[in-house]
């Protein structure tokens, strides 16, 4: 299987999204862009949003958190949204699901609360993988980032891990890391939600 990579101008996707603005402007609706992490393209992203908002429709970025701190600057004061997707909330946690040093997790967190501090509304979902994010010292940290980002969360959204990626990974010649780890039983996904819940926290579970 060949990966297809197109390069892409500004004016070229702006094209396509002027395009779906009489239908997106009057639902208050808007674009989202994801990745990969969108916001390693500091400069790309920040010229589209901006051109973007200047249609008159929202703006939104997928993302972990994990950039440089220069491309925040250049991306979130045009940002109405952000979909936030970190891996884990401890240090110790996001180590062993990503591979990656720890310092990954205090630049995601960092992130996060440059987010707060801008008041842009933030979606936050939350990946439960067994053996990795499901133990209580997580969901303990998952909420209480929830209590401190409650002014801004405008969603919590609990993602039971599952293995529809699997195939793609095989197709592609690559080992799968998690190949072993199974989903969540729903008693597990059920405690989750109830702890969520017990907190004060409105919570979406995606099945």
């Amino acid at each position: 299987t060949k990966i297809q990579k197109k390069r892409k101008r500004v004016d070229e996707v702006l094209a396509k999204i002027k395009s779906c603005v009489p239908y997106l402007k009057p639902h208050n609706g808007g674009i989202t862009v994801s990745g990969g992490e969108p916001m390693l393209q500091g400069k790309f992203l920040s010229e589209l949003f901006k051109k973007v908002k200047e249609l008159g429709i929202t703006t939104c970025v997928d993302t972990a958190g994990i950039t440089p701190k220069e491309n925040w600057d250049m991306v979130l004061p045009y940002t109405d949204f952000v979909l936030y997707c970190p891996k884990a909330f401890t240090p110790q946690g996001y180590h062993k699901i990503t591979k990656t040093p720890k310092s990954n997790f205090t630049l995601s967190q960092e992130f996060a609360n440059q987010v707060a501090q801008r008041n842009i509304k933030m979606w936050l979902r939350f990946v439960l993988v067994p053996g990795y994010t499901d133990n209580e010292e997580e969901i303990d940290k998952l909420i209480e980032f929830c209590t401190a980002h409650k002014h801004h969360l405008a969603q919590v959204e609990l993602l039971p891990y599952h293995t529809l990626g699997v195939s793609k990974y095989q197709e592609l010649g690559i080992t799968y890391p998690l190949k072993d780890v199974e989903p969540p039983s729903k008693e597990l996904t059920g405690h989750v939600v109830a702890r969520l819940k017990e907190a004060g926290i409105d919570v979406l579970l995606s099945q």
